[in-house]
């Protein structure tokens, strides 16, 4: 390849890497964005988009900065604008009905409802995000909707709700009824079909008891940096790491006493785990570090290498065997490792997209 088609080869991937994100303003509106991957759409202009469990657009946002969504500001407008791109983003069938104004860091927010002969959707929302008069962005929570019933006359006194029902995994949009009732302490809303209650919220009027206000203990010592994960050993000894100089540390909460044991030559100690012989286990997070472990009685570290290159282990979990496994998120692996023999048992390798991050431990059947 020439030096002129690899540069332009670059500069198209890096084209590419910086479409796949959506503004920074709105980058945390959806979870996994770093991780999950985008598709193409139109709303106007080509927009990229990421999608849940439905099928529809979670989150959306122009593929150029320089041609933002052509989203109107003004209710009335950005409504029609919204149906007019139904069904793209999910919610053929239903209209959009302003619903509330409100803010986002530096964003302004209008969020509408989704309504069918006067029957709003139940807990469905689409919120048009701007910078001004600019739109960054289409936030969606809309349920899959592949058939409408037909609306029935309510009995006298009752609203009717549209639902998205989940059988047999899949959703279903059924006609149901909204209830609403106030008791001493709460405010309750149920969503019912026949006899059957489908969803009960609960919202809290007051609280029972004037709240209680907690004393707080700060404990130091000179040099800590940034104390991440913690656990209490047998003996109530309170440990933690310290990432990013490479360290874990212990304080004696008696004696008032801290105790530092560094990791040398190793940092981004990722989680930590005291397990039932108090040894502190936690991943070594930076690449092809592998596992460490200190032994709680004399302060040795030891480091065990991960079993396939380029891994990222982190946030260990002790199994009921007394095996220790141990994650890597951007591998989309977990590992499982024998302290007896000092070797990894497996490595099992999970789906795409599924970014392992910690486990917790079902102690009835063994499961993690």
């Amino acid at each position: 390849m020439s030096r002129t088609c690899l540069a332009w080869a670059c500069s198209l991937a890096l084209a590419s890497m910086a479409v796949a994100q959506p503004p920074r303003a709105i980058a945390q509106l959806s979870m996994g964005l770093r991780i999950s991957p985008t598709r193409a759409i139109d709303l106007g202009v080509p927009c990229r988009a990421v999608f849940d469990g439905s099928g529809n657009p979670r989150l959306a946002w122009a593929a150029d900065p320089e041609r933002p969504i052509p989203a109107p500001r003004e209710r009335a407008a950005a409504a029609a604008w919204l149906e007019q791109h139904a069904a793209t983003l999910g919610f053929r069938g239903f209209t959009p009905r302003w619903l509330r104004d409100g803010t986002w860091q530096d964003c302004s927010v209008s969020t509408f409802e989704l309504v069918r002969d006067g029957i709003v959707l139940f807990d469905a929302e689409v919120s048009l995000y701007f910078d001004g008069d600019r739109c960054l962005g289409v936030l969606g929570c809309v349920p899959r909707i592949d058939a409408i019933p037909a609306v029935e006359a309510p009995r006298d006194g009752a609203t009717s709700t549209f639902y998205a029902r989940r059988d047999g995994g899949v959703d279903r949009i059924v006609l149901a009824e909204l209830r609403k009732t106030v008791t001493a302490t709460h405010a309750i809303t149920e969503v019912v079909q026949g006899d059957e209650v489908l969803h009960r919220i609960y919202e809290q009027l007051h609280w029972a008891v004037q709240p209680i206000a907690a004393t707080i203990t700060e404990y130091s010592f000179s040099g800590m940096n940034f104390p991440d994960q913690i656990w209490a050993d047998s003996k109530g000894l309170i440990w933690f790491s310290e990432p990013q100089v490479g360290r874990v540390s212990r304080f004696d909460p008696t004696a008032n006493t801290f105790q530092s044991f560094p990791t040398p030559g190793y940092s981004g100690n990722d989680g930590l785990q005291v397990d039932d012989q108090d040894r502190v286990w936690f991943g070594l997070y930076t690449v092809d570090h592998g596992l460490g472990v200190i032994d709680a009685t004399t302060g040795t570290f030891t480091r065990y290498a991960p079993p396939y290159a380029g891994a990222q282990m982190a946030i260990p979990t002790q199994t009921t065997e007394g095996t220790i496994l141990v994650t890597d998120h951007a591998a989309e692996r977990v590992s499982e490792f024998d302290p007896k023999t000092g070797t990894c048992r497996a490595s099992i390798v999970l789906p795409p997209q599924t970014y392992p991050v910690a486990g917790t431990l079902e102690p009835e059947n063994g499961d993690v």
